[in-house]
């Protein structure tokens, strides 16, 4: 069988000669010892001129080949350098260095290059016409990033409960720690269940707060007045003030409803006992004016 396989020095002369590609080959020392077609049409350099000199020293503006070689760990690496045509002109390229089979000797290293230059002109083009917009735009982008993680943090820590529904199920898409805190219905409990299924041993909770979602959602007030009620919830017997709100969300088809539970019982039980006092009080001073009279 007759074998038609290329050894990779043809395929790369091949690559020189028919493509916009640049092959050179460097020897142990990084010295030029390959210099085709192709890489005198990109490099510029005479082949007579190119053949034993460093590769640093005649083509690349730093010292690339010794550093990217130096650090390869894999048999072929990539990167983007410039180098220097004759004159001292400046072109950009990607090359991508592969090591030589031992067969190729004295090459060590193959050079791909690849001419970058209208590329890099564009980038910069486009980084100088917008410049000052993309850093507007990454100013931006930083606040929004501070605004969302403080309207998260702040949602997450406010001692008030609050709660996303879908309005056409009332299904719950999200509550907070407080919510939580103050109903005693975990994130678990109520994330993706319906306000009915949550509060089903809970009747009183349940029938008020449907009758509140429901005018908010099918009674063509956008929102609903302020509500007190006091309902037996996990948390224990809860005196609630509740607020309700019909909102939409950017890139939701379907609208939410804005659920906020306030936690009154502690107020409502202060507002209790000083009302309690303030008639002890009234009750004392009666008792005392009567005593007096009586005297």
């Amino acid at each position: 069988m007759k074998d038609n396989s290329i050894s990779s020095k043809s395929l790369l002369q091949l690559l020189d000669d028919a493509s916009a590609l640049a092959v050179v080959g460097f020897d142990h020392d990084l010295k030029i010892c390959q210099y085709g077609n192709g890489a005198k049409r990109l490099m510029g350099w005479p082949r007579s001129e190119a053949l034993g000199q460093s590769g640093d020293t005649l083509l690349h503006e730093e010292n690339f080949l010794a550093t990217t070689t130096g650090k390869a760990k894999k048999s072929t690496v990539m990167g983007e350098t410039r180098i220097t045509r004759p004159g001292g002109d400046l072109i950009h390229v990607r090359v991508l260095l592969r090591k030589a089979e031992p067969s190729e000797s004295p090459i060590r290293w193959w050079g791909l290059y690849q001419d970058m230059s209208e590329i890099y002109d564009l980038r910069q083009r486009i980084a100088h016409t917008s410049g000052p917009f993309a850093s507007s735009s990454a100013h931006e982008a930083r606040e929004a990033q501070f605004l969302s993680e403080l309207l998260s943090h702040t949602m997450e820590n406010i001692r008030i409960g609050i709660a996303v529904l879908e309005a056409s199920e009332g299904r719950i898409t999200y509550v907070n720690d407080g919510f939580e805190q103050i109903t005693g219905f975990s994130v678990l409990d109520a994330t993706t269940r319906t306000v009915g299924e949550l509060l089903a041993d809970y009747s009183i909770f349940r029938n008020h707060l449907e009758g509140f979602l429901d005018e908010v959602v099918t009674g063509g007030a956008m929102e609903a007045e302020v509500r007190h009620w006091e309902v037996e919830v996990p948390a224990g017997t809860r005196i609630l003030e509740t607020y309700a709100r019909l909102i939409v969300i950017e890139g939701f088809p379907q609208q939410f409803v804005l659920l906020l539970i306030e936690d009154n019982t502690m107020r409502q039980r202060l507002q209790l006992q000083l009302v309690q006092s303030e008639k002890l009080a009234a009750i004392g001073q009666l008792a005392a004016g009567i005593a007096h009279e009586i005297r």
